[in-house]
């Protein structure tokens, strides 16, 4: 079984902020992140 990624509190904050200040769409803000759609909707 695959091991869960642990983010931290500033990495949440800044990819919050990609949606909330850049504009960006939470696929394209997840995309760049490289991370899943679904984790970031989370």
């Amino acid at each position: 079984m695959k091991e869960r990624k642990q983010f931290t509190k500033e990495f949440k904050e800044g990819a919050v902020r990609l949606v909330t200040d850049q504009g960006r769409t939470i696929g394209d803000a997840a995309q760049s992140l490289g991370i899943l759609l679904w984790t970031m909707s989370r």
